[in-house]
């Protein structure tokens, strides 16, 4: 009985080492590092990811939560900064979403992206689409900084 509980143990802690290191720290080049770190330098860094040809960085800063994605040779491409609720919108963009067609959907999730083309404000937003299967219909809003709706795309419908 010792045995197999010795076994269990054993395997269970070598599948979390393996497990470990398939989602361990990857390899991040010093300019790209670097150029984080001079941008934010208060940013508390949480985690880098690598997706495709670009490096991510999620971070907090000021008490948000933000990401800033850079080009494998250091250069910033945009930030990601989430909002927490309509409240903490700025006033143009709230008065802008009250105005438009989708101000009764629900506020899933706002974030402010800052990029070369300035500053933008995306929401997700949602709408009961078939009360009997229970289906959602889902749309991105984008706003710029003036609270104008620059932007509309249908998400794929969910359950």
């Amino acid at each position: 009985m010792k045995n197999l509980l010795l076994i269990f143990v054993m395997s269970v802690v070598l599948t979390k080492d393996i497990m470990a290191q398939k989602d361990g720290p990857i390899n991040v080049p010093q300019q790209v590092s670097q150029a984080f770190a001079n941008r934010f330098p208060a940013g508390k860094l949480r985690k880098w990811e690598e997706r495709k040809d670009e490096y991510i960085a999620s971070f907090t800063q000021d008490g948000n939560r933000s990401t800033a994605y850079y080009s494998p040779n250091g250069d910033w491409i945009k930030t990601e900064t989430f909002i927490r609720g309509k409240r903490n919108l700025p006033d143009e963009i709230r008065q802008g979403f009250r105005k438009c067609s989708y101000s009764n959907w629900i506020v899933d999730k706002i974030w402010e992206t800052e990029s070369h083309s300035g500053p933008a404000v995306t929401m997700d937003v949602r709408r009961i689409y078939n009360y009997t299967e229970g289906q959602w219909e889902v749309s991105r809003l984008h706003f710029s900084m003036n609270g104008k709706l620059t932007e509309e795309e249908k998400l794929p419908i969910t359950r």
